[in-house]
């Protein structure tokens, strides 16, 4: 059948034609189908005697607390958050660290954790086994880079998600590098290898159960970027409550992401607003479609107990350590 071209008929598909052409590389959230509140618990802690960075959970049933202003680098916790022993200290000796961060654990055997130590500005990926009972520690390097690496995780049969300095992330598959999907894209060389650059977005990772998705959440922004492990493909890039217009082209952008974790099927992520002092947990499926939405007090971090759906923050000003309870989502 020959279908006579209308100049009605052209405008259509010329809109059609131009919707697909200039179709967003991007979602966009702003309401969630659930809001409300949370219960949680409140227990002050005494900066002190132990100052926490971060405060991160194990499955081994223990959390690793990463110290700031101690001649040690981390605290082991119980699950009640009393101190059992701290471990590592900073320095460029035997089983010191320059800039240490916790990236996971790797198991235990009798009184010794297995722990994933990532040294910053070493560029090496350390697997430390630490006494329970006596905080020594005992450390081999897993992988070594020559730069500062932001990120260093191990995918199984040496492959490894990576992030260096430049805050551009890649796979290293046995030694062949490759960008995830749009981390490689405008690289500036000159201005990127200074020792001085700073990236505008500074950015954290977290890990699906199987390994399978990484989730990379800005601390500048509030963007989320949603890759595959196995080809770097980005299967969702989302920007909550502001479109990329919205954001400030030079300077502080108030709205960021400031921790978070996989919970059963879903996600949960800690949204801070400065301009308010304003806190909430969004919660959002695997594919990173919005769930529900939860006022919760002005805190400084999130992380997830996945075994019982208890969510850990901290908020440094006040001194103390909230628990929320997050289980119906497992």
């Amino acid at each position: 059948m020959n279908m006579r071209l209308t100049p009605k008929i052209l405008i259509a598909l010329t809109a059609t034609a131009l919707s697909v052409g200039c179709r967003q590389d991007y979602s966009y959230v702003r309401n969630f189908p659930e809001k409300g509140e949370i219960t949680y618990t409140v227990t002050p802690y005494n900066a002190a005697e132990m100052y926490p960075l971060s405060i991160q959970h194990i499955h081994e049933g223990y959390w690793v607390c990463q110290l700031l202003e101690s001649e040690h680098c981390f605290a082991l916790l119980d699950e009640d958050l009393n101190e059992i022993v701290r471990f590592g200290k900073k320095g460029r000796g035997p089983e010191e660290f320059t800039d240490p961060n916790f990236v996971g654990s790797a198991g235990s055997t009798g009184d010794s954790l297995f722990l994933l130590i990532r040294d910053w500005t070493k560029g090496c990926l350390y697997r430390t086994a630490v006494n329970i009972h006596d905080g020594r520690t005992h450390s081999s390097i897993i992988r070594g880079y020559s730069a500062g690496m932001r990120a260093i995780y191990p995918l199984g049969r040496g492959r490894y998600l990576c992030n260096g300095d430049a805050n551009r992330y890649f796979l290293d598959d046995n030694g062949v590098f490759t960008y995830l999907e749009g981390w490689g894209e405008n690289v500036n060389e000159a201005i990127e290898d200074s020792a001085t650059y700073i990236p505008d977005n500074q950015t954290l990772e977290l890990f699906s159960k199987d390994s399978s998705r990484v989730l990379v959440y800005s601390i500048s922004y509030p963007i989320l970027y949603l890759h595959a492990t196995d080809d770097g493909s980005l299967l969702n890039k989302t920007y909550v409550e502001m479109r990329p217009e919205d954001l400030p082209k030079d300077g502080y952008c108030p709205l960021y992401f400031a921790g978070g974790g996989y919970i059963g099927d879903h996600i949960a992520m800690l949204l801070c607003d400065d301009s308010k002092m304003a806190s909430r947990i969004l919660i959002f499926d695997r594919d990173l479609k919005p769930a529900a939405s939860y006022d919760v007090p002005f805190v400084n971090t999130l992380e997830i107990d996945t075994s019982t759906g208890k969510a850990l923050s901290l908020d440094y000003e006040n001194e103390l350590t909230y628990i929320f309870d997050l289980s119906q989502w497992l």
